[in-house]
């Protein structure tokens, strides 16, 4: 093996037959063969550089200083550059000597001259550096802010947020800084809020419920409470109004403003001004947004919250509370009966005040009474019980119990119940209230022939002594029939051997009840909307009928005075007038009466409410009357004094 040739300019060991150094690439003396790749290679070119020495590259790469450092990979379409060859100042050194010897006799190089080698290396180099300069100075101005990428468009990205049930948007700054894809970097939503489709929008009335209730007053169902709950916040710039409506004539009755309370919840009660049954006339109600700054005269639209109560059970459900065409003043059947079972209380204590004023005559009237209103005109016992001539009856002659053709109270208030239970529109809470009612006009039937029979037990006794229990268990049992029976936690219920006459009437409205549900806009998915929504029409103005004049206070003396019955009294009770002046009882109350002197000088017999009796009072002296219903001679109960002068 040849020596290796010691480069004399820096010192490296070089393989044998090297020309040029391999470090410093100057000449190498004695060196053999040619440069690698400039000329041909010779056996030299291939030859493995001893242990230490640097790899040398390709055959088809010049040979190079030790690579520059990549530049940094934040310009990924840029190719690295190539390394940068060392300075060549060998490149015009003249070409070594040829060796002596055998190799003076090799053919002459075919190669170029080594200064035209050096000229194509510097020619790589020059480029590699102005590309490489042009790269880094590229980084620096990207770095420094000089350079930047192509604007964004100047796009502001709405979001919408809904909180609680009203929907906020909100802008993106246009100066939002750019996120991770190069566009604004969306802002995060607070933590309550809830990012909604474009096309989500919150209805009005969501989250709101309500019921409407027919409730007496004055009169039977002239009064309606309207109570609403959900009610988050109050709405600005609106006021809520509640209106009854009529789905036949599509006229409706404003009922008055709800403002909502801290809890939120809103109560409005409505008494109509005429004490008019409400339930005859109106089947529906809404609850409308409004311009607080005027009252509305209709509705506004469909409103927010709507209830209708159904169609076919209402036909029954007015047979219980307004209106029956079978009773004597077509009265509606709970309402009728509820007014029966008053009248018999009132005769049951009348019977009791008998007994205890030592008067047998007077309880055997009383009972006469009793059974009369229980059985009806067409009852088993009824008529003259007492044998005085006369077959008195304070009820209106529909019985309670069945009687002949007519199914009394009783019965018919059952019968209407089961008939609106059984419509094809009634909800399963209006059957339950259904079965409850009747459950309550069993328990009533029981109690009030018990009183019956307890009754017609009186009429053949001798003494008071034989009376005197049967007139306490009378006067025990008479209040059950309206308040009912209390169970053992002290609470009356529409359970058998509880519930009486108020509390079927209590199920009787609720069955009225109408439950008010969230309108939902035509097309839109949800709670359908209530069936025959209401047009907004204008308001009915109720026809304001003239004021029940005041009663006149009885004249000295004239032609004519008229005398009231109200509330089972007569107005005025007492007052002089003249002999010769006619007196007219006008009966204005819900019941019959009687006026009744108690020296018989005259007997209205019963007075039907809406009816009057008149007589002329052809002398002085002082007359006391009384109703025979409800009261009895001497004072007794509903009685009055009427005194005439000359």
């Amino acid at each position: 093996m040849s020596d290796p040739i010691v480069c004399p300019n820096c010192g490296t060991a070089n393989a044998a037959g090297s020309l040029y150094c391999d470090q410093c690439s100057r000449p190498l003396a004695g060196g053999g063969g040619t440069r690698p790749g400039v000329g041909a290679p010779g056996p030299a070119a291939v030859s493995a550089p001893p242990t230490g020495a640097s790899q040398a590259p390709a055959a088809s790469a010049p040979v190079s200083a030790p690579p520059l450092a990549a530049p940094p990979s934040t310009a990924p379409h840029a190719s690295a550059p190539p390394p940068l060859a060392a300075a060549a100042p060998h490149a015009s050194a003249p070409p070594p000597p040829a060796a002596a010897g055998p190799a003076a006799a090799a053919p002459p190089r075919s190669v170029p001259a080594p200064a035209r080698a050096g000229g194509r290396i510097a020619l790589i180099v020059g480029a590699g550096v102005a590309l490489l300069i042009f790269l880094v100075g590229s980084l620096g101005l990207f770095a420094s802010g000089a350079l930047t990428p192509p604007p964004t468009p100047n796009v502001q990205a709405t979001v919408v947020a809904i909180v609680g049930n009203q929907a906020t948007a909100q802008a993106t700054p246009a100066n939002t800084p750019a996120g991770p894809t190069g566009g604004p970097a969306t802002p995060a939503l607070p933590p309550t809020a809830v990012a909604a489709p474009p096309s989500a929008t919150a209805l009005p009335g969501a989250g709101m419920a309500g019921t409407v209730r027919f409730q007496d007053h004055q009169q039977a169902s002239d009064r309606v409470v309207v109570s609403l709950t959900g009610l988050a916040t109050r709405p600005v710039g609106r006021a809520l109004f509640a209106w009854l409506s009529d789905s036949a004539s599509g006229t409706s009755l404003r009922l008055g403003r709800l403002v909502p309370g801290a809890d939120g919840q809103a109560t409005l009660i409505y008494d109509d001004p005429q004490a008019a049954n409400l339930l005859s006339t109106y089947d529906g109600a809404l609850i409308t947004l409004e311009d607080p700054e005027s009252t509305p005269r209709a509705p506004a639209g469909a409103g927010i919250l709507a209830g209708q109560l159904p169609p076919l059970a209402l036909i029954h459900i007015r047979h219980l509370l307004v209106s029956f065409p079978e009773t004597p003043n077509k009265t509606g059947l709970e309402v009728g009966l509820r007014d029966q079972v008053k009248e018999l209380i009132a005769h049951a204590v009348l019977l009791s005040q008998s007994q205890a004023a030592g008067s047998l005559a007077g309880v055997k009237l009383h009972a006469e009474h009793l059974v009369n209103l229980i059985e009806g005109v067409h009852g088993r016992d009824y008529g003259d019980l007492n044998k005085d001539g006369k077959i008195t009856n304070p009820g209106d002659g529909f019985g309670l119990l069945p009687n002949g053709d007519l199914p009394g109270y009783l019965l018919g208030a059952q019968d209407h119940a089961d008939l609106a239970a059984a419509a094809a529109d009634a909800p399963a809470t209006l059957k339950d209230q259904a079965a409850a009612l009747g459950i309550t006009t069993s328990n009533v039937a029981e109690w009030a022939s018990t009183i019956r029979d307890r009754a017609l037990a009186l009429i053949p006794a001798r003494d008071l002594q034989t009376t005197a229990p049967l007139v306490r268990e009378i006067g025990t049992l008479a209040p059950a029939l309206l308040q009912g029976v209390a169970g053992s936690d002290g609470q009356v219920r529409p359970v058998r051997g509880s519930g009486g006459v108020r509390a079927g009437y209590a199920q009787a409205q609720l069955m009225a009840e109408i439950d008010l549900q969230v309108v939902t806009p035509a097309g839109a998915a949800g709670t359908p909307r209530p069936a025959n929504p209401v047009p907004a029409t204008p308001v009915a103005t109720p026809t304001v009928p003239p004021p029940t004049p005041t009663p006149t206070p009885l004249p000295a003396g004239g032609a004519q005075v008229t005398i009231l019955i109200r509330q089972s009294q007569f107005s005025p009770p007492s007052g002089p007038v003249k002999a010769g002046t006619r007196v007219t009882w006008v009966n204005e109350d819900t019941i019959p009466h009687t006026a009744t002197a108690d020296d018989n000088s005259w007997d209205s017999g019963v007075i039907q409410p809406g009816q009057s009796f008149s007589v002329t009072i052809p002398r002085a002296g002082r007359f006391p009357y009384y109703c025979a219903l409800h009261g009895g001679p001497g004072g007794q109960g509903m009685s009055a004094i009427l005194t005439v002068t000359p």
